[in-house]
């Protein structure tokens, strides 16, 4: 079985803002982070730095709150999970809703001879796919493929037998 790969079309986050309800922190450095209170958390996480952010071009932007306010931050930036567990300690890596498929060959936009493929988007860390290609290509004793696509970035890439 292949795979063919289609365009996705992303959409603003800037506008995806208004449809979730945040839970605000502060970080070990001052920063506030908004993470949004959905089963793919990872994914939409931002920070802002009181007078400093030029995220979205400097735009204000409002974000409602899981308690019911709201909070105007000024240029917040989309950040990542990693970044807000170093600041925060708070850990929600394993949160990222990913796609992905494994595959013997790939070429221009199309995975052949697929070995494996989510049935649906999954729950779980961001390099999920590779991390299971790498296993794979160990047992196999052979190179690999894969593609991933998440809410923030869409990758392929080869995975090769390391024993």
């Amino acid at each position: 079985m292949d795979f063919e790969i289609k365009p996705i079309q992303l959409g603003c986050a800037a506008e995806e803002i208004n449809y979730k309800t945040y839970n605000l922190y502060i970080g070990n450095s001052g920063l506030i982070w908004l993470i949004a209170d959905v089963e793919n958390a990872a994914d939409y996480i931002y920070c802002s730095s009181p007078g400093k952010s030029l995220g979205f071009n400097g735009r204000t932007l409002e974000f409602c709150l899981d308690n019911g306010d709201s909070i105007k931050l000024q240029g917040p930036w989309l950040s990542t999970a990693h970044a807000l567990h170093q600041n925060t300690g708070i850990y929600v890596s394993d949160k990222h809703k990913t796609f992905g498929v494994i595959s013997e060959r790939f070429s221009g936009q199309t995975m052949f001879n697929v070995l494996y493929q989510d049935k649906e988007p999954m729950i779980g860390e961001l390099n999920r796919i590779k991390d299971i290609c790498q296993i794979m290509a160990n047992q196999l004793k052979r190179k690999l493929y894969y593609y991933q696509q998440s809410t923030i970035k869409t990758k392929v890439g080869r995975c090769e037998c390391s024993s």
